[in-house]
């Protein structure tokens, strides 16, 4: 029977973690609940240009036939992209007959550009460097994942001690381009009935004032603020937590 089959998912991962084992407590979650969902894991090189990416990531939702798809950090951006800009209202990919599954989950998602003055000031130096520069560009990734630059985190085994950050940056352009104005971000997220997870003090996330608002409304069932950083799902052991509480509602439409 069909209410019996396991459900497919794909989790497209952030930028930087194919060598980082940031997503295990995730992986051990659904570990326990393999009678329920069959999960695929989506990722990519350091060296791979956001638009070979998205490609790819696109590429493999329409070989896939998932019943839910699931992003964190850039791996959310992606999704988003792909409901909101290579999809038509129904749903449907743009060009082919296959129907995106309903109700994405987006973790962390980079969604809106970083308003930080810093953060502009970075990207505008970095875009001025030539290509062969701009492509080898490493940065700490304890950086990214907002954990304290020094040498124990550095040497830490569980993590990819340096990342090309031409990603991110690709990333912040869209941003800067597509998703300024946080009206557009809610219209959007509304119209493709996303499921949005946020963090307080995340401070690779961030959000203006108005979408946190909009996040924070007890009235809006589809996203949820929870305390701590950009990967929260990796703070502790212990998965029942805020994180997983909501992840956990957000996945119940799968097996009603």
């Amino acid at each position: 029977m069909e209410s019996n089959r396991k459900k497919r998912i794909l989790f497209v991962q952030g930028f930087g973690t194919r060598k980082a084992n940031i997503y295990r407590h995730v992986r051990y979650y659904f570990l326990l609940r393999q009678d329920k969902y069959e999960v695929e894991w989506f990722d990519c090189a350091d060296d791979e240009r956001v638009e070979s990416v998205l490609s790819r990531c696109v590429k493999r939702i329409i070989e896939g036939q998932y019943d839910q798809l699931i992003g964190h950090s850039a791996g959310g951006a992606l999704l988003y992209k792909t409901y909101t800009e290579l999809a038509d209202n129904t749903g449907r990919i743009i060009g082919t007959d296959v129907q995106l599954p309903p109700n994405p989950i987006l973790c962390m998602p980079f969604l809106q550009a970083n308003p930080s003055p810093v953060s502009s000031t970075i990207i505008s130096i970095l875009r001025l460097l030539p290509d062969d520069v701009y492509y080898n560009v490493y940065l700490p990734l304890a950086s990214i994942a907002n954990k304290p630059v020094n040498m124990e985190n550095i040497l830490n085994s569980t993590i990819q001690p340096f990342v090309k950050i031409h990603q991110l940056m690709d990333i912040g352009k869209w941003q800067s381009r597509e998703t300024v104005d946080p009206r557009i971000i809610i219209t959007n997220l509304t119209r493709i009935n996303a499921r949005t997870i946020v963090a307080k003090d995340d401070l690779s996330s961030v959000f203006d004032s108005d979408l946190m608002s909009w996040f924070g409304d007890d009235a809006n069932e589809n996203a949820t603020i929870i305390d701590g950083g950009h990967e929260e799902f990796n703070a502790t052991h212990d998965i029942n937590t805020p994180f997983f509480h909501a992840f956990e509602k957000y996945l119940a439409h799968l097996t009603k």
